[in-house]
């Protein structure tokens, strides 16, 4: 049997890790008060192709890593691509050709937002607790806290469909101009909205009482999708193109509904989901009904306390379709991991 040789070795850390960088979230360093983030060097990589994933300029990159441009890079090598004002922000919107990828921090013991924000630029804290829709000052151990974004070119980059809005930092989607991606502010508002009871308005010739009211039979609830729609949605053959590799996943958890002007006639459905690759298709099905829809993963739902006991948020044009009332349902989920 062969053995790998330190090179090949090399070789492979380097694929695995790159693999890594592009599907999950970007986590920044910091110290000295600088912040930057940790790149492995791939195969068939440079200077400028490095500094393009990253929207900085090349001699930036090896002048904070005290090295000399016109030395090559080497498959593994390690560098650290600084995060200034050229490439990232921590309020406002991208530029029409921009995107903004958000960066975490995860939360230590007993760190609160004053510190974290002190880590990353001396942000203050309302300024965190707008980028992640918080509407209290605590965090907990162990979660993922939008410190900031990493701003990338819309049409160039691999990351520009990885966006997670908050309410500071409002992007329109790559899929279609035209939708809004909810922003984490618009799923708080949806999630602390409360249905209101409705409103009987007696006829001329009836008699109002103070009786207990017979029992309230209620109708199915009907879709207002447009039934020109396919069955399923638009990605449902996305769907079935993921189906043919990676492994099948599926979990059963409370799925609640989000704002969306989007999927009401065109069909694309989409969905906050953490622990699942931006991109993904879901199959959302109602197992009372036996229905089901198909929902691009936008992102990871948004760490707020209305998100503690919920598995997705599901754009209410899918809850439509799914003929579901407004509130949070267990649902069964389908997916594919690459």
């Amino acid at each position: 049997m062969k053995r790998f040789t330190p090179v090949l070795a090399i070789i492979l850390a380097a694929c695995l890790t790159t693999h890594a960088q592009a599907s999950g979230p970007l986590m920044p360093e910091r110290g000295d008060g600088k912040v930057w983030l940790r790149h492995t060097v791939a195969p068939k990589e440079n200077w400028y192709s490095v500094a393009r994933l990253y929207h900085i300029g090349p001699r930036d990159i090896a002048a904070f890593n005290a090295t000399d441009i016109a030395k090559a890079l080497t498959i593994g090598q390690t560098l650290r691509i600084p995060l200034t004002e050229a490439n990232f922000a921590q309020s406002g919107k991208p530029a029409a050709d921009e995107a903004f990828v958000p960066l975490y921090h995860l939360v230590a013991g007993k760190e609160g937002l004053y510190r974290i924000g002190q880590e990353y630029n001396g942000i203050g804290i309302e300024a965190l607790k707008a980028l992640n829709g918080m509407t209290s000052d605590a965090v907990k151990s162990g979660s993922r806290l939008v410190i900031g974004f990493l701003r990338v070119s819309r049409d160039q980059n691999e990351w520009a469909g990885r966006t997670l809005l908050p309410a500071a930092a409002k992007v329109t989607p790559p899929v279609n101009a035209s939708e809004k991606i909810p922003s984490a502010s618009d799923v708080k508002a949806t999630a602390e909205k409360k249905p209101e009871p409705p409103v009987a308005t007696p006829r001329r010739d009836t008699v109002v009482t103070r009786s207990t009211p017979s029992p309230k039979v209620t109708e199915p609830v009907r879709s207002r999708v447009d039934s020109a729609i396919a069955p399923g949605g638009y990605f449902a053959a996305l769907y079935a193109e993921q189906s043919k590799s990676g492994s099948r996943q599926e979990q059963s958890g409370t799925v609640a509904p989000f704002k969306s002007t989007s999927g009401w006639k065109d069909g694309k459905y989409y969905l906050l989901m953490s622990g699942v690759v931006p991109g993904t298709v879901v199959r959302v099905t109602n197992p009372t009904t036996g229905r089901s829809i198909h929902a691009k993963v936008l992102g990871d739902l948004p760490p707020i306390r209305e998100n503690e006991k919920v598995t997705a948020r599901m754009s209410n044009a899918a809850y439509s379709a799914l003929q579901l009332a407004e509130g949070g349902l267990e649902l069964r989920l389908e997916w594919m991991r690459q």
